[in-house]
């Protein structure tokens, strides 16, 4: 397993493609067979084809580190919970602190518990 790429749409291209073809035939039998037959046979037909093509790139170097330590803004933090996240998983994931009370922390050094009353705040 390597390690996380971010990406980014660099450019969205529109294809389309539309053609179309029509036909019309016709055809008889001579008035001398026993069951004359006459016929007249007209196609239309359409085709439309939209083939969108993405490019992604790599985020790498300012707009890299802009993306991963930049701190989250509030309204994509509520968008979430509006959207039925659960708002505690939301807000233990999202926050910090809240009004003092740390929540938890990972390091190289390990694994810091949050203080007790962090996690009773969202209950």
């Amino acid at each position: 397993m390597g390690p996380p790429i971010f990406v980014d749409v660099r450019q969205i291209v529109a294809g389309y493609q539309f053609s179309t073809s029509a036909n019309v035939g016709a055809g008889w039998a001579s008035a001398s067979s026993v069951t004359p037959n006459r016929a007249l046979t007209v196609g239309v037909q359409g085709l439309y084809t939209d083939r969108p093509t993405i490019t992604y790139v790599p985020l790498t170097g300012n707009k890299f580190v802009k993306g991963v330590m930049m701190p989250l803004p509030p309204e994509a933090v509520f968008f979430n919970i509006q959207s039925g996240w659960p708002a505690d998983a939301v807000l233990f994931a999202a926050v910090a602190s809240l009004n003092g009370l740390k929540n938890q922390d990972s390091s190289i050094a390990g694994v810091t518990p949050p203080d007790p009353a962090f996690r009773r705040a969202f209950n």
